[in-house]
């Protein structure tokens, strides 16, 4: 179905709806699947809608936040997991002069719109692989437009 808002969206067992999703991470536009998640037959919630609609006028700008909030996440946990990755440390989670080095660490996977179960906020998660967390992934969590946690996926999925 073509949804005005969304563009083209399937259904799908495993992921509900579904589409494709295009934002800037560090200065490069990048698609990643866009998960709504959802029930066949059941209309996306307007809610859904609404968080994508606004993320994307607002695109440049929340992407550009997202990309400083991962940075402030990675050298807040570096002394901690440098100390740990021990030889594998420089490889692993390199101490970064810029956050444009974070495009050779943090790869985009997916644009989550929450369904909203317990409120009507609208949550939004910019997630990624990283090489310092494979099992966890990374996270970038939105709610009504502002950024309020990075870490790993759970913290949105």
């Amino acid at each position: 179905m073509i949804d005005p808002i969304l563009g083209e969206i399937v259904f799908s067992s495993s992921v509900g709806w579904a589409g494709v999703y295009s934002y800037p991470f560090l200065g490069k536009d990048v698609t990643v699947p866009m998960e709504l998640g959802g029930d066949e037959g059941e209309p996306v919630d307007p809610i859904q809608r609404e968080a994508v609609r606004l993320y994307t006028e607002h695109k440049i700008d929340l992407s550009n936040q997202a990309d400083d909030a991962i940075f402030a996440y990675y050298n807040e946990r570096l002394p901690e997991l440098r100390a740990q990755f021990g030889d594998s440390a420089d490889t692993l989670m390199p101490v970064l002069a810029d956050k444009s080095s974070l495009a050779q660490l943090v790869t985009p996977t997916a644009f989550f719109v929450r369904e909203p179960v317990v409120s009507d906020d609208r949550v939004i998660g910019l997630l990624s692989n990283c090489t310092w967390d494979p099992s966890h992934g990374l996270a970038v969590k939105l709610v009504n437009e502002k950024i309020v946690e990075v870490g790993p996926q759970d913290i949105v999925l």
